[in-house]
């Protein structure tokens, strides 16, 4: 009887550590699903083109987004969209890189089909040739050129500071969910000592 009893506790001490298992599992699981959906979100249509066009924000967000896509990967044509002049091809090419995946850590959707396709728009606040992106970083934003529309210069410089910002959140999340996964190791370890020592 004594042992039935001794057992049945054991059972349950080894269900409920199951069950925090299985929590911090699932919860795991479903950060990874929204990650992976934010990516998704943050692609523009499937297009493989040969050439490229900056004449009006539709299609430099079409050229800086498409040529980042798997099938038609091509970083040096996306970079065109931040050439602004004394910017080298190799630092356009990280701008547009890093700025993509800015978007997906952030989960922003562009809606392509909302995006002005007139070479002439102008900020209906501002009233200048300029197009705000997304209203979640108000610092990403097209201007006109002289006829080509580029990522502004002020988009480039908070670049980096945003891409260091996103990457010490991911960071951060990895190393606490490290730690969830050490401190239950730590848990079971003790929990397995105190029940064969007094079981």
């Amino acid at each position: 009887m004594i042992n039935k009893v001794f057992n049945n506790k054991k059972n349950i001490i080894y269900i409920r550590i199951f069950n925090i298992i299985l929590f911090l599992f699932l919860i795991n699981a479903k950060y990874i699903s929204l990650a992976e959906e934010s990516e998704k979100n943050t692609e523009s249509p499937k297009k493989i083109r040969d050439a490229y066009s900056l004449e009006n924000p539709y299609e430099t967000i079409c050229t800086h987004l498409s040529f980042l896509e798997k099938d038609n990967y091509r970083p040096y044509v996306s970079a065109r969209a931040f050439m602004h002049e004394g910017v080298s091809i190799r630092d356009a090419k990280s701008y547009a890189i890093k700025l993509k995946e800015i978007y997906a850590n952030e989960g922003i959707y562009i809606n392509i089909d909302s995006v002005p396709q007139a070479s002439d728009y102008q900020d209906p606040v501002e009233k200048y040739n300029k197009y705000r992106v997304t209203h979640i970083i108000p610092e990403i934003y097209l201007v006109k050129v002289g006829n080509k529309w580029l990522y502004s210069r002020e988009t480039i410089h908070n670049i980096h500071r945003l891409y260091i910002l996103n990457n010490n959140i991911k960071k951060r999340l990895i190393n606490f969910m490290i730690f969830n996964y050490l401190h239950i190791i730590i848990v079971l370890y003790f929990t397995d000592k105190i029940i064969r020592e007094f079981f």
